[in-house]
């Protein structure tokens, strides 16, 4: 995430990210973890794990749509800030774990 998605990024670097993100993400359901639901800490450590997992594609994937640096995101190939980018993203994830970012003013 540093190196991809640090403060400076590019669109290589973010495609990279977002695939080695999806990559773990696919990986997660044959993680090793106990079955036992009392005091299974484990268990809650592949939640919290699965959690920053998306979270981490959410923010690789909104980073990859702005084509324009604003504050704390710089793209190294977008350097300019563009007032048509002022607004919110919204993103949501489909049934089959797939990410989709849209513009909201």
């Amino acid at each position: 995430m540093w190196r991809d998605v640090g403060p400076f990024r590019t669109a290589d670097g973010l495609a990279h990210a977002i695939a080695t993100l999806e990559k773990i993400r696919r990986a997660l359901p044959d993680a090793a973890v106990p079955a036992g639901r009392q005091f299974n800490s484990a268990l809650a450590e592949w939640f919290e794990l699965r959690g920053s997992v998306i979270a981490a594609q959410a923010v690789a994937h909104a980073a990859a749509v702005r084509r324009e640096s604003r504050g704390a995101h710089q793209r190294e190939d977008f350097p300019d800030t563009d007032p048509g980018w002022a607004r919110s993203r919204r993103i949501a994830m489909t049934s089959d774990g797939a990410l989709i970012v849209d513009g909201r003013k």
